[in-house]
């Protein structure tokens, strides 16, 4: 996951689990699963999360990737959509019906002297315009009169017999106007309304002030110094000597010795080892960072444990502690303290490892140079 390309991962996932082996008959549908990567993958869906997000969706052309088709002299139910019904005819049909609340688009759109004028109209809007009032009712009549055709359509696609199964919302009052499913019951029409809309005051003008320009604003653009590549690569050295611990060791400071000589010739610089050693000794040593290396009863430690969110990107973790009831991220850092820029890292860690065990978490900055815990 965030390495391989989609095919390819579906793949691997094909051979380990060796579906085709353990689900022969499923065979025809995990080979359209493949078939399906593939040319999605040649169309730009390329991560995991990507690919469920597409085959999840409600379009019936997306979904039709992913469909078998039948031959039509085999004896079989047929599911399908409403629209993909049209023209076709069926000896028996059910058809499944539930009120659904479509999202709602402010774009509308007006053929008006040979152009197209576009609008973002709200209802509020609506009601205190007329012009806007007439292109928001018009859509709306429109989408009435398509939705009643879409009815008379799957109303007349049996032979024999047909079966509507209406499922409604449970209303605490009358609906204001009536809804389409409302034609499978009975109910009046024409009938005087109770009382009269609230007639409202068109509102005010809204004045538009233009606004002073904000001064222009310079700065000399941060440029890489020897100074900055040093003190990354001491940060990551001191990563990878905490990462060496699961434990804590009894004699502390010559394993610390050890790592250090075992992992620093890989950098091309020359540490201040008494330095960095004496800080490590410091932070590990202070009550707060050694219980993050205590043992604990049915605990799992996961160092430099990797995770991807729910776009694909790869992201690694110091140190994730996983106990019965609970996850605790630590993430170690070196320098200066900055609150705000690891804070908003932290809740992005937070929010993939809630995703992965949905089990209560919790966050903490470990500063080895200031031997200082905090909590997020």
């Amino acid at each position: 996951m965030g390495y391989l390309p989609l095919y390819e991962l579906v793949s691997l996932i094909y051979g380990k689990l060796e579906l085709f082996e353990n689900f022969p008959e499923e065979a025809a549908f995990l080979s359209r699963f493949l078939d399906a990567a593939c040319a999605l993958e040649a169309e730009g869906v390329t991560s995991p999360r990507s690919f469920i997000e597409y085959a999840s969706g409600e379009d019936e052309d997306k979904a039709a990737v992913f469909s078998i088709a039948l031959p039509e002299y085999i004896d079989a139910v047929r599911v399908m959509t409403f629209h993909k019904s049209k023209g076709l005819g069926f000896s028996v049909v059910i058809n499944l019906m539930y009120e659904e609340k479509g999202q709602s688009d402010p774009m509308y759109f007006e053929e008006k002297d040979g152009a197209i004028n576009v609008y973002h109209i709200t209802k509020a809007a609506a009601e205190h315009c007329l012009n806007l009032g007439r292109v928001y009712n018009d859509r709306r009549t429109d989408g009435n009169v398509q939705d009643l055709n879409l009815l008379y359509v799957v109303s007349t696609r049996a032979r024999h017999e047909l079966y509507n199964l209406i499922l409604r919302k449970a209303r605490k009052t009358e609906a204001k106007e009536a809804k389409l499913l409302d034609v499978f019951e009975t109910y009046e029409q024409g009938q005087p309304a109770a009382h009269k809309p609230e007639q409202r005051k068109p509102s005010a003008p809204v004045a538009i002030v233009s606004v002073t320009a904000h001064p222009e604003q310079r700065f000399d653009a941060q440029k890489p110094t020897y100074n900055s590549f040093f003190e990354t690569a001491e940060g990551e050295l001191v990563h990878a000597i905490l990462a060496r611990f699961i434990e804590l060791p009894k004699d502390l400071e010559p394993a610390l010795e050890a790592a250090y000589e075992d992992l620093a010739p890989a950098f091309p610089f020359k540490f201040d080892k008494p330095k960095v050693l004496k800080s490590l000794l410091s932070f590990l040593q202070n009550p707060e960072a050694a219980s993050l290396f205590a043992p604990a009863l049915g605990r799992k430690v996961l160092v430099e444990a990797e995770f991807i969110d729910k776009t694909g990107s790869l992201f690694r973790m110091d140190r994730v502690l996983l106990n019965k009831d609970s996850v605790t991220i630590i993430d170690f850092k070196t320098g200066g303290e900055n609150t705000i820029k690891y804070t908003a890292q932290m809740k992005n860690y937070l929010g993939i490892i809630s995703e992965v065990y949905g089990k209560p978490s919790k966050g903490l900055l470990a500063y080895v140079d200031l031997c200082k815990v905090q909590i997020l």
